[in-house]
């Protein structure tokens, strides 16, 4: 489960177009992977 500071980052990072850390999680890739298709719509 993601924290809502960690998800707050994700969040961060897909609105401002930034990579993720290549320590990033499969949870964290698919939110911002989701975050990014919501954004798009």
């Amino acid at each position: 489960m993601i924290t809502n500071k960690r998800y707050q980052t994700l969040l961060m990072l897909a609105t401002t177009g930034q990579p993720l850390n290549k320590d990033a999680t499969e949870e964290e890739k698919n939110s911002t992977k989701n975050a990014n298709m919501t954004m798009k719509l």
